[in-house]
């Protein structure tokens, strides 16, 4: 059938999601393996998931180094080598690591996962962390912070965080140079034998015809054994930490420019509000037609480009306005960022501006749901908060029956009543 062209399909809203759900299986040694058997290209991935974020070390660094340091070398093979066999194979291996979780990455065309899984359950099982290797490591992560520290984009975020949940909190630890010059192989080594093992495991295996590789997973993993963990960091008990100063004004010498940010706590995931905030999130600064970019950028011109954005670790859960401005102006782009906070509390949402953005926010969901790939990032967004797929369907709901009202009353609940922390790194010199 010929498609008139001249004729575009009726726009309506998202009623219903179309996600492919999961299965789960479980290994022999009770991995929980969660498949998404879809796509049309020969390409697996495969995403090997730990409880081992830095939230669990017990020394500054030791969850990155240890994820970072997985694929420089094991008891059969060394860093080159790894290499040139992923390379031999088209395939890659992406480590990495968080607050609540590292995982690595295996990209592998489907004819050549045999050999590739073979090497990845090698670095994660057999590493070595061999010393020259975490000297490269040392070297190249201390000029990486010796050129952070000099950005005031890094330096504000840095002590927003710290000011948020505390500096000795297992959200608010940000690693020094110092910090990286003291970790020890024998560190890592202890990290990794106490944390990389099935019990802190889950695996999600995602691709076309993803599911005829389980028997080869229950072969490189079914039978693995690990010792038992050690307790990380521990979470403060009792009320919040309040911080000693909500309004930080920092020096940068050399700075041209003005890093602001402003936030502070908010419902992680998983809490029933957390679906209507995402709403006044993106209102206020989640996409490119927001109130902040329309009276900042385009009214003011005071920056290029300024945002905000829901944050949320397994435990709790944070929003943050970010921008950069010429220093002249960073104190008119503070007043206009709470003018526009102060609207959404006391003004009623126009039903045209709110059926844009709902629009808007339709099209990203059908975007994370588009493909092998991105679904299975979608999912382990989730997957950390013990949540699946009838999230986004619950989320879908929230969104299409929302109202003005609603908006403002959540604007008022979480901004008008909560402190929020500014932070300016880069002020001009008195």
């Amino acid at each position: 059938m010929l498609i008139d062209r001249n004729n575009p399909p009726k726009l309506g809203p998202v009623q219903k999601l179309h996600a492919l759900e999961p299965t789960l299986h479980h290994l022999s040694n009770r991995i929980p393996v969660y498949l998404l058997e879809t796509g049309e290209q020969d390409i697996i991935r495969i995403d090997v998931i730990f409880q081992a974020g830095s939230r669990y070390q017990q020394k500054t660094f030791q969850a990155a180094s240890a994820n970072t340091l997985l694929s420089e070398g094991t008891l059969s093979k060394s860093a080159r080598q790894i290499a040139d066999e992923l390379d031999f194979y088209g395939s890659y291996i992406n480590p990495g690591s968080d607050r609540d979780e590292s995982h690595i990455q295996l990209y592998s065309l489907n004819k050549f996962l045999p050999s590739t899984l073979d090497i990845a359950a090698d670095i994660i099982k057999n590493p070595i962390f061999p010393e020259n290797e975490l000297n490269i490591f040392r070297q190249k992560r201390l000029q990486a912070m010796a050129i952070e520290n000099q950005k005031v984009e890094f330096r504000a975020r840095k002590t927003f965080i710290r000011t948020l949940f505390g500096e000795q909190h297992p959200y608010g630890i940000i690693g020094e140079p110092q910090d990286i010059k003291e970790i020890s192989r024998d560190e890592i080594i202890d990290f990794h034998a106490s944390f990389y093992h099935p019990t802190q495991c889950s695996i999600l295996l995602s691709g076309r015809k993803a599911g005829d590789f389980l028997p080869l997973l229950e072969e490189r993993f079914g039978n693995w054994t690990g010792s038992v963990e050690k307790p990380g960091i521990l979470f403060p008990t009792g009320p919040e930490q309040t911080p000693a100063t909500y309004d930080i004004r920092e020096e940068v010498p050399g700075a041209v420019q003005a890093a602001i940010r402003i936030g502070g706590i908010m419902p992680i995931k998983s809490h029933e509000d957390f679906s209507g905030l995402s709403i006044v999130n993106t209102i206020l600064g989640g996409y490119f037609g927001s109130r902040l970019m329309q009276n900042i950028r385009e009214d003011k011109g005071y920056t290029y480009g300024v945002g905000s954005s829901l944050f949320s670790f397994k435990e709790k859960g944070f929003f943050m306005i970010s921008t950069d401005v010429s220093q002249e102006y960073y104190k008119e782009t503070m007043n206009e960022c709470f003018n526009e906070i102060d609207r959404l509390c006391t003004d009623t949402l126009s039903i045209s501006e709110l059926s844009r953005v709902r629009q808007y926010i339709e099209g990203e969901l059908l975007r994370q749901l588009d493909g092998p790939f991105n679904l299975a990032d979608t999912f382990r967004s989730l997957l950390t908060f013990g949540l699946d797929f009838a999230f986004l369907k619950t989320f879908l709901n929230v969104l299409n029956h929302i109202t003005p009202q609603d908006i403002q009353n959540l604007a008022t609940k979480y901004f008008d009543s909560n402190p929020l922390i500014k932070v300016v790194a880069g002020i001009p010199t008195e």
